[in-house]
């Protein structure tokens, strides 16, 4: 696991700590400010509709395959479906009885 003093930042898979998400992973499109992130989904919070979320309400879980991170440490734009695709590929994302890995039951 990572260490809990670095920042979350673009391109990496986060899991929701409080709210009505709690539980849900997400993908950090971009920081928006030093407290604050925009997450998305792919599904119910898409690129262009992310979801606003305190840093201090999200834990890290795995970094997102090489292309997506790259990109969005760049500040290039990926899509929602990619954003699904690198959801999926994190083992800890996905419940252990096919549900989704957006759905807070993972």
């Amino acid at each position: 696991m990572k260490d809990s003093a670095a920042p979350l930042r673009p391109g990496q898979v986060v899991r929701s700590t409080a709210g009505r998400d709690r539980g849900a992973c997400y993908l950090i499109v971009r920081a928006l400010d030093q407290r604050f992130v925009a997450v998305a989904d792919g599904l119910s919070r898409t690129v262009r509709n992310p979801k606003r979320k305190n840093l201090r309400h999200l834990v890290w879980v795995a970094d997102a395959p090489e292309p997506i991170r790259s990109r969005l440490e760049a500040g290039g734009a990926v899509g929602d479906e990619e954003i699904r695709q690198a959801l999926w590929a994190v083992q800890s994302c996905v419940p252990a009885e096919g549900g989704s890995p957006l759905d807070g039951q993972g």
